[in-house]
Order: structure tokens, then C-alpha cells, then sequence
């Protein structure tokens, strides 16, 4: 693994110069640093990790900004389990990745402008259902009771429009007190409404009013996990005699995602936030506050570099 470490900055270096080199350290997918301290690691001899990457830059004849000093960076390259230096002969592949990797990063981060990477896709629109449960016996069928989606812009990094709809459960049409302690949704709120495939018409006319069915548009879900469109959307789905929409069948599982960037795989959306420092909003597990949350994430990833990709898929 690489771990990268700025040390011994010249005085005068400026703050801007120190935040870009910390963010590239945190974010590299190579590091061992947490993301949420951006920790710099300094138990190694400062003559050795200058030496080491002076040889890292000139084997990867590294293209960065212009006023992107590397005089006073010193960075030690990590020995495998081996105990072999990554530096040595059969080191180029991963100097060809990590240029790529740094590469990325600058652009990303450069000092003094707002240019922002090109992301595969136009828009994320980030999704969150919540759905009937209970904590004591598992009910069948489980039914979607808050359908909400944020048309997040990739470019301008802003939310660009909503969906969200509650729906009238139909086999459960009682929620249950641990359902609304867990989603803060209570009867009141899914009495009334639309049922599901109502609400699956509504947002299928959504998403041709804001142009997301165009070819020439490129868009993709995003979710917190495989659950809600690998499992719970195929079984409603089922349920409510519906076919899914192929646009339902890929997208980006933020998890993995995050995994990507800092090599630990997050047991759920409030770890992310932690991760990244980011501040929780509203409440958890209400379906809307969650893609806020979610979509925060999305833009902070991408603030550093990250290039998404689609990670989930369903088959059937």
C-alpha cells in the first residue's frame, strides 16, 4: 500500500498549498490515512521519504498544476507484506495506477479555480425508499411507503429538482409503532395517499418531464446498498403486477463507491459522513433527509476527484 505524508512544509508555504496536498492524501485509494482526520503520518526518517519521493515523481513523471509544489513533500512508499519496497523494478504498473490516481486528484483540487472533473454521467439521482417493517415478525409483502429521489447535477454539483411521494400501503395498511419510531412516518402520512403504482406512473412521468429518459442524457440511481433496488423495487414490483423500468436495473452503490476511495467498506450511511466530515441533517431513516444525506456524500466524493462508475446491477 502507499501511504503518502507531507511533512516539514517550508514556513512559508500558504494554507491553500496544505489543504490540496492533505486532501490528496486522504483521498488517494492507495493511503492508510483516515479520511476523517486526515492523518499524516510522520514516524518516518524525513531523508528517506524525500529521497523516495523524489525517485516516485520521476518514475511517474507526474503531470500537476504548475504551482503545485513538490520541494518540501516527502512521501514514503510502504513495504508490502513481503517486505519489498514498491519502489523497485516491478514497481511501474502501480506508479501507472497512483499517476493516474494523483493525476485525478489534481484536477480535481486545483488551487485558485473552480474547474470541477467530468463525471461519466449528467445527473446522480439519488434514491432511498422506506418500506413497512416490524421488530417482531417479518411481514410479507414488505410494501414501500416513502418514494423519494434527488436529481443531483454533476456538473454544478447542486440539487436540481425532487420526487418524493408517501404511499398507501395496501397488505399492511396499519404501520406499525416500531415502523414509524424507526422512519418517523406516521398513519397520517400514508392515509390517503396514491398506492404504489400510482405513484410508480408519477414518477415515470417525472422522469420524462425532466428529461432523464433522453438518449442524450446520462443519468444513474444511487443508492446507500444493493437493497433498495437489487431486493425491495423488484419484489414491489412483483406485488403491484409491475415490470421494472430497465433504468432501475443499474446503479451506483455509494458504499462501494467510498470503499473505492478510502479502502474501508462503511457499515452504512452515517459512518460516510463521519468518514468524510460531513454533518448529519434531519433524521435518520426518513427516506427524503436520508438521499439529502446521501447526495452530500455524492458531491463530496466528487469535490475530491472520485470518478463514479455504476457498481450494482440487476440481472433478471
Amino acid at each position: 500500500m502507499v501511504v503518502k505524508t507531507v511533512q516539514n512544509l517550508s514556513r512559508k508555504a500558504n494554507l491553500e498549498k496544505r489543504a490540496f496536498l492533505q486532501s490528496c492524501v486522504a483521498f488517494s485509494p492507495w493511503n492508510i490515512c483516515s479520511a476523517r482526520h486526515f492523518s499524516i503520518h510522520q514516524s518516518i526518517s524525513t531523508r528517506k521519504i524525500g529521497s523516495n519521493f523524489k525517485r516516485f515523481v520521476t518514475a511517474s513523471d507526474l503531470q500537476l498544476p504548475t504551482h503545485f509544489s513538490c520541494s518540501h513533500i516527502k512521501t514514503w512508499i510502504a513495504p508490502e507484506h513481503t517486505g519489498q519496497s514498491r519502489l523497485g523494478r516491478d514497481s511501474r504498473p502501480h506508479l501507472d495506477r497512483t499517476k493516474r490516481s494523483v493525476e485525478k486528484m489534481a484536477a480535481a483540487r486545483t488551487i485558485g479555480t473552480d474547474e470541477k472533473p467530468n463525471q461519466n454521467f449528467d445527473f446522480f439521482l439519488v434514491l432511498d425508499f422506506e418500506a413497512t417493517c416490524d421488530n417482531e415478525t417479518r411481514l410479507s409483502p414488505q410494501e414501500i411507503i416513502e418514494f423519494p429521489v434527488l436529481k443531483v447535477n454533476a456538473r454544478t454539483h447542486s440539487v436540481d429538482s425532487t420526487f418524493h411521494q408517501y404511499v398507501r400501503p395496501l397488505f399492511h395498511p396499519q404501520l406499525t409503532p416500531f415502523c414509524t419510531e424507526l422512519t418517523g412516518i406516521v398513519q397520517e402520512m400514508v392515509d390517503n395517499q396514491k398506492c404504489f403504482p400510482e405513484v410508480f406512473k408519477d414518477f415515470h412521468q417525472w422522469m420524462e418531464a425532466e428529461n432523464l429518459l433522453s438518449p442524450e442524457v446520462k443519468s444513474i440511481f444511487v443508492t446507500c446498498g444493493d437493497w433498495d433496488l437489487k431486493s425491495m423495487l423488484p419484489r414491489q414490483c412483483e406485488t403491484s403486477h409491475l415490470s421494472v423500468p430497465s433504468y432501475f436495473k443499474r446503479w451506483v452503490n455509494i458504499k462501494k463507491s467510498y470503499a473505492d476511495v478510502t479502502r474501508t467498506f462503511p457499515k452504512g450511511m452515517m459512518h460516510m459522513l463521519t468518514g468524510l466530515n460531513l454533518t448529519h441533517v434531519g433524521r435518520h431513516h426518513s427516506g427524503i433527509d436520508d438521499c439529502r444525506n446521501i447526495a452530500s456524500i455524492v458531491v463530496e466524493l466528487m469535490k475530491h476527484g472520485y470518478f463514479f462508475k455504476e457498481n450494482g446491477r440487476l440481472n433478471n
